[in-house]
């Protein structure tokens, strides 16, 4: 997963280099884009017991499948939980949907700096990042979206980070 992420990230990369130089703009949604989105989303949904909390996740999930979960848990993170369940969908689209939104923030943040994102695979992957992305799974996607909206305090927009982190 790590080389494949850190292979498209150099092709797209490639790809806006090549852009500034036409004095092109790049569209962030490029197949060497989404195709590491897909494919972190993909192993990610499959994984099996990765993380402490992934029991946890599961067991949080079914409950909510057969109508018998009473945990409180985020208005958002509750609200696709149940919308999940109410599709019936496997568990492995559950997984998969939360590890999608955790890269895509990602990605997104370092849209204008295609030079990085060869090694965001990377980093996660073999940082020890991946564990804990898939442990603390509400947890990280909070702090990717917290990492999203830094730039609007960069490009003084103090309402749409203040929207997106609460």
């Amino acid at each position: 997963m790590a080389f494949l992420m850190w292979w498209f990230g150099t092709i797209a990369a490639k790809r806006e280099l090549t852009n500034i130089r036409l004095h092109k703009e790049t569209s962030f949604w490029t197949w060497e884009m989404i195709l590491p989105i897909l494919l972190f989303a993909f192993i990610s949904g499959v994984r099996w017991k990765v993380g402490t909390d992934h029991q946890s996740y599961l067991n949080g999930y079914m409950a909510l499948i057969h109508g018998t979960e009473t945990r409180e848990l985020e208005g958002a993170f509750m609200y696709f939980s149940q919308l999940f369940a109410y599709l019936n969908l496997h568990f492995t689209f559950f997984f998969g949907f939360w590890a999608f939104l955790q890269i895509s923030f990602m990605y997104l943040t370092f849209k204008n700096e295609r030079y990085l994102l060869p090694y965001i695979g990377i980093i996660i992957v073999f940082g020890g990042y991946y564990i804990g992305w898939m442990n603390g799974i509400r947890q990280t996607i909070a702090a990717c979206i917290f990492v999203f909206s830094i730039q609007f305090i960069t490009k003084r927009k103090p309402i749409q980070y203040f929207l997106f982190i609460f």
